[in-house]
């Protein structure tokens, strides 16, 4: 489940799941997977691979056998707050 990433894209798709999961602000509003998704798509958005949507409820459906949709959205605000600034990492 790449989204198209450079082994040091995904690596920072990790850092930002680490630092997201790991923070006092995190409550959990999406499971691990989905955040993982969401980070993964994040990056993918960042570097312009051309992932879509639908491309990672796909890639999702392959590697996990349901699709998981990528929605940042839903805690970008906490994102915001985590990082201090709009950038993805």
């Amino acid at each position: 489940m790449l989204f198209g990433l450079k082994p040091k894209q995904v690596m920072e798709g990790i850092r930002l799941y680490n630092k997201i999961i790991t923070h006092d602000l995190w409550n959990s509003k999406r499971s691990r997977v989905s955040l993982m998704t969401d980070c993964m798509y994040l990056m993918g958005k960042k570097y312009e691979t051309g992932i879509t949507i639908e491309k990672a409820k796909a890639l999702t459906r392959e590697e996990f056998g349901v699709e998981t949709q990528p929605r940042p959205n839903t805690w970008s605000e906490l994102r915001h707050a985590i990082l201090g600034h709009s950038e993805p990492t």
